[in-house]
């Protein structure tokens, strides 16, 4: 590569390619061909305005509150830093309740998940054996914990060079996050073979998500209040909003991702070919479906092939929890309306779809919505071509 990412480095930058996949290296490759071909002054103006953007972009939440523009960029910058004071307020007594009442419900969501792969009629039995291992295999993480990436991550913020000079710190913030996105790459020789990514020490993020490496669950601390949970909330809202939340990360094991990965997160093919054809022919008609949806408040029409991942975990994931919460209950009704009130809008770019479009498109192919609503078949939230 020819771009002067950092000119005293460049050793590390051709390191850092080495372990790129290789989509991610083509990228890279076509930024380096349209810097070298674009002119200086141009990527100047650019650079520049990105500048300007991180230094005031937030110049308006700074001067009505300037402690909660802090707090953002300190998260931002080092979420490990930021969870670790988090997860220090937080008594041992109160992280236990919430541990065992949590374990409660995903071990609810993965009878669900096990019961649905054994159900489906397309997968033959030794894919089916091989998916019910990997169900079995998931490991939970929840909220606290510690990784020698992350102590050294901290060792190094605390060699910051910080001033009275504002543009000064943020610069120093800034590159700081540049620089431990990297250092992985740099210490990789010296790190143990379970560090974790730098974004699973961020606890106390409102997050949950699915590591395909471990065949792990992680549900950061910040997640675990309301709106989204509470220890003492109903059923139908603990299952239709932290329910549906991890069933959904619980199926990114089996999405276009994590299918490629097996029981301990080793890659490996365990699809059998024809499985995996159905597979794959389902992906694609379900991508189609997707991009013909447009979203006139916006107008534009849905990326399927950059949300379907998403868009087919939400499906599964409200499928699972309504599952887990009717061995519990039977409030059927309810549990599709609490949901239907649990999301934030995301931007229409995103991976996660947008909520123009994610409560209504995992509801039309959630076939017990459909039912107890009286949707009829053909119907915008009852289309007769779904999708198991």
């Amino acid at each position: 590569m020819n771009i002067a990412w950092n000119i005293t480095d460049e050793n590390s930058i051709n390191e850092i390619m080495e372990y790129q996949s290789e989509p991610e290296k083509i990228i890279l490759n076509k930024i380096d061909s349209l810097i070298r071909d674009s002119k200086p002054e141009v990527v100047a103006n650019y650079l520049s305005l990105k500048l300007l953007y991180y230094l005031h972009g937030d110049l308006e939440l700074v001067q009505t509150n300037n402690r909660k523009f802090c707090t953002q960029m300190a998260i931002k910058v080092n979420g490990y830093f930021s969870s670790l004071l988090y997860n220090s307020t937080i008594p041992d007594a109160e992280q236990n309740r919430r541990s065992e009442d949590l374990i409660k419900v995903i071990k609810e969501l993965l009878k669900s998940l096990e019961i649905r792969i054994n159900s489906t009629a397309w997968l033959d039995e030794s894919t089916m054996e091989e998916a019910a291992e990997k169900i079995s295999n998931i490991k939970i993480n929840i909220g606290q914990m510690t990784d020698d990436l992350g102590d050294i991550v901290l060792n190094e913020m605390f060699k910051l060079n910080f001033t009275d000079d504002y543009e000064n710190n943020v610069l120093e913030l800034l590159k700081f996050k540049v620089q431990t996105t990297h250092l992985p790459f740099k210490i990789r020789d010296n790190l143990k073979n379970t560090t974790k990514p730098l974004e699973i020490l961020s606890s106390a993020e409102v997050n949950a998500f699915y590591f395909v490496l471990d065949n792990s669950v992680y549900i950061q601390n910040g997640l675990l209040n309301e709106p989204a949970y509470n220890k003492d909330q109903p059923l139908v809202v603990k299952y239709s909003r932290l329910g549906y939340i991890l069933g959904h990360e619980l199926f990114h094991a089996f999405d276009s991702v994590g299918r490629h990965f097996d029981a301990q997160g080793e890659e490996r093919n365990w699809w059998s070919n024809t499985s995996e054809a159905i597979y794959r022919n389902k992906s694609v008609c379900f991508r189609k479906e997707l991009n013909k949806i447009y979203l006139e408040d916006v107008k534009i029409f849905v990326n399927g092939n950059k949300t379907s991942d998403e868009s087919v975990a939400d499906g599964v994931g409200i499928a699972m929890a309504y599952d887990a919460f009717l061995r519990n209950s039977q409030s059927e009704v309810l549990y599709c309306a609490v949901y239907s009130r649990n999301h934030i809008l995301n931007d229409v770019e995103d991976e996660h779809p947008s909520d123009l479009w994610r409560v209504p498109t995992a509801l039309k192919y959630f076939p017990n919505f459909s039912e107890h609503f009286q949707c009829k078949v053909g119907s915008k939230m009852n289309p007769e071509k779904q999708y198991k």
